[in-house]
């Protein structure tokens, strides 16, 4: 993504949250999948840091194999949309 389409990105989101979750993925280089999956505790104000961790609580039920290859596991009912 070019620096003017995430601006134009930027400019147009409107809510507090949302803005907040585009400039940790731009500035910081996380996934939406990283992004979403962070909790309060995984914020260090003090020390300016932000910690991204390995979850096994998917909230669908789903799991993948860990290097993205092979058959993804779910107990899920329906598809999986990892």
């Amino acid at each position: 993504m070019t620096p003017e389409t995430y601006a134009a990105l930027l400019g147009a989101v409107r809510s507090r949250r949302d803005k907040a979750l585009l400039e940790l993925m731009w500035e910081g280089g996380l996934r939406p999948g990283e992004v979403l999956g962070l909790r309060l505790e995984d914020v260090s104000y003090a020390q300016r840091r932000v910690s991204v961790r390995k979850r096994d609580d998917h909230p669908a039920g789903c799991s993948r194999n860990p290097a993205g290859t092979g058959p993804s596991t779910c107990t899920r009912v329906g598809p999986c949309r990892h």
